[in-house]
């Protein structure tokens, strides 16, 4: 007589998707299908951060002890700077 065996598999796929080939609408709609809720928040007004604003942040952050979260912090804002 034959013997059931179950087997379970698990499987985990990495996948790279560029936002910019979906509309807002469609992301919207999968999301909120997912059960979250999006909030829609006009930023007019606001202006992106400058070369000159991330210059100053480096200085402030970088006079903190090397290693520390605020160090790692302006290490990366150098990195993005660049």
């Amino acid at each position: 007589m034959a013997k059931n065996i179950t087997i379970k598999v698990d499987t985990t796929v990495d996948v790279d998707v560029d936002l910019g080939d979906f509309d807002d609408d469609d992301l919207i709609e999968e999301i909120e299908s997912r059960g979250y809720v999006v909030d829609h928040v006009d930023y007019v007004g606001h202006s992106k951060i400058d070369n000159f604003q991330i210059d100053a942040l480096i200085k402030y952050i970088g006079e903190q002890k090397i290693g520390s979260d605020l160090w790692k912090i302006s290490e990366k804002l150098y990195e993005y700077r660049s």
